[in-house]
């Protein structure tokens, strides 16, 4: 078959560089300038199972209620968030953010609770001290827009839903950080989509720093074996077109660059140098061997083409059998790079012997060097040393694989969300602030399924919702809940029997909820289901399943078995 196939590329060299090239065109831009190009993507619920009860659970929640993951925290610290000049400022800046920014959809600040007259102008400072007071024991606003001891404030911006995707979320993000530095206070953002917006820009900085450190170590590998210039761009060419043909295979398939799949280029560099190396080799043993440049091709591709290709394919189904994993991105993952070995042998084994007889080939010095050379002794003595000492390559290969299996033992899968970040960077300093100031950043929802219509309104079952609520706060990791029934009990001191208290029928539940439209996130639409929305620090798995356990077993005890 590489008999065959080195006649014709040999034969056609224009046809096939031609069609690579317009293939290539085609694939960058498909892959940069198309509508629909490769993007970055770190959205959780990439890394669910797709065949996972849980994962079942979550999507219901986002058919049914609001989305939890578009709320962004901005917390501040100045000399005192609840003093008249500082709600004066704040004010100017809640109003800046939501009319200047597209895509908020609703912004709460101590300077716009109860419409904004919470801290009225006209009260008078004793009033002002009374309201301060009153907000600490507030049932929604400590440790949501205001500190639990009074000295830290914030911002919570809810994020329309609409803003999806990297380039609107970090536009969103980033005009909320040129409107915060136009004050001097001492800024801190947490929330799920900096999270996203941030872990996106690392990766696409790391992107930029490690794809150059690949190419790099290529071609330093490759200057050190053969050193001629043409040795080195050959071999580079062909990677990077086999890169352009990848990206632009991902960005047809919709398949992200995520937290797996940006390694995709790095390896495929590696992968294409070492075939760049194999060919490069055989092509210099054949002109030693007095063969002409061409037959010294012919030879390359009938020869190394079978062993590159058994290489390749075993390579290709290594990674290809990730597919089978219970993970999308891994899935993608594990088929890109497979097709992209294939891909990258393909490619090597047609373009680098065409440009090759294009050039003058290496000169004898340069061929001696490589096939008479000290590193073809020094592969000699390797052999022989191998060769001499088989019981001691053993006994060192068995001590290796003793420690191995005694470490695959000690694997730690406790991971946290943001545990490979560190302190100093922006993004961990910021979240551990505002964890230690205001309790947790990421959601943490409980739904309670009654399985009737309207009985999340029934005054029996409102009472329990706030006895589970505050069991849910004994929990150490979690200080911030809110249910429906925190803003029937406001509604009702409001416009109800002027007491903050849970109304007493279900009618007038039901009249509160059409009054204030805000009751309605924490609500399904036949009232069977509501939910206890509460904020949680980033926590390891197994502390995380240990707090997951208690919610429900305090559940359990409070409902029975009728409630989910």
């Amino acid at each position: 078959m590489f008999n065959t196939l080195s006649r014709i590329i040999l034969k056609y060299p224009i046809l096939f560089l031609a069609g690579i090239a317009i293939i290539t065109v085609l694939f960058f831009w498909s892959a940069f300038l198309s509508e629909n190009n490769l993007r970055v993507d770190f959205s959780l619920e990439q890394l669910f199972p797709e065949s996972d009860p849980e994962k079942d659970v979550y999507e219901a929640f986002t058919r049914e209620f609001h989305r939890e993951d578009d709320k962004i925290l901005l917390v501040y610290v100045c000399d005192n968030p609840t003093s008249r000049e500082n709600i004066r400022k704040l004010s100017e800046i809640t109003e800046i953010i939501e009319l200047e920014i597209e895509g908020v959809e609703e912004v709460v600040s101590l300077s716009n609770i109860g419409d904004g007259e919470y801290f009225s102008e006209g009260l008078n400072d004793s009033e002002w001290q009374d309201r301060t007071q009153e907000l600490l024991d507030h049932p929604i606003y400590p440790n949501l827009i205001i500190s639990s001891d009074g000295k830290t404030g914030a911002i919570l911006v809810d994020v329309a839903d609409h803003i999806v995707g990297q380039s609107a979320r970090s536009i969103v993000v980033r005009q909320l950080f040129d409107i915060l530095q136009s004050t001097k206070w001492e800024w801190h953002a947490a929330g799920i989509p900096v999270l996203h917006t941030g872990y996106v820009e690392f990766m696409n900085r790391e992107r930029a720093i490690f794809m150059p450190i690949s190419f790099l170590v290529a071609l330093i590998i490759l200057f050190w074996i053969f050193r001629q210039i043409k040795s080195i761009l050959i071999p580079l060419l062909a990677i990077l077109i086999t890169l352009i043909w990848v990206a632009g295979i991902m960005a047809y398939l919709d398949i992200t660059i995520n937290v797996v799949s940006y390694l995709t280029f790095n390896l495929l560099i590696i992968i294409g140098a070492s075939n760049a190396i194999h060919l490069l080799i055989k092509y210099h043993e054949g002109l030693s061997r007095g063969l002409k440049q061409d037959e010294a091709l012919h030879r390359v591709i009938r020869q190394i083409g079978g062993a590159l290709f058994l290489t390749s394919f075993t390579t290709a189904v290594g990674f290809c059998s990730l597919f089978f994993t219970n993970i999308r991105i891994t899935k993608e993952f594990g088929l890109i790079v497979g097709f992209g070995v294939i891909l990258m042998f393909i490619i090597t084994i047609i373009v680098m012997p065409i440009i090759l007889n294009f050039i003058r080939p290496p000169g004898k010095e340069h061929i001696h060097r490589l096939i008479q050379g000290e590193q073809l002794h020094a592969a000699k003595k390797l052999n022989n040393w191998n060769s001499n000492h088989p019981f001691l390559i053993l006994t060192i290969s068995a001590a290796f694989f003793i420690v191995a299996v005694f470490g695959l033992t000690r694997i730690n899968y406790n991971a946290a969300l943001i545990e490979d970040l560190r302190p100093g960077n922006h993004l961990y300093d910021d979240l551990k602030f505002v964890e230690e100031m205001l309790g947790g950043t990421l959601p943490l929802e409980v739904i309670v399924n009654t399985h009737t219509e309207n009985t999340s309104l029934n005054p029996v079952h409102l009472n329990k919702m706030q006895a589970y609520k505050n069991e849910i706060l004994q929990i150490p990791e979690i200080n911030t809940a809110v249910t429906a029934g925190d803003y029937l009990m406001l509604i009702n001191e409001d416009l109800g029997s002027g007491k903050r208290e849970l109304p007493d029928t279900e009618d007038e539940a039901l009249s509160f909820v059409d009054e204030y439209d805000r009751i309605q996130m924490f609500l399904n639409d036949d009232y069977s289901k509501s939910r206890i929305s509460c904020r949680i620090p980033d926590t390891p798995y197994e502390q995380a399943m240990l707090i997951r356990d208690e919610i429900i077993q305090q559940g359990d005890k409070i409902f029975g078995n009728n409630v989910d």
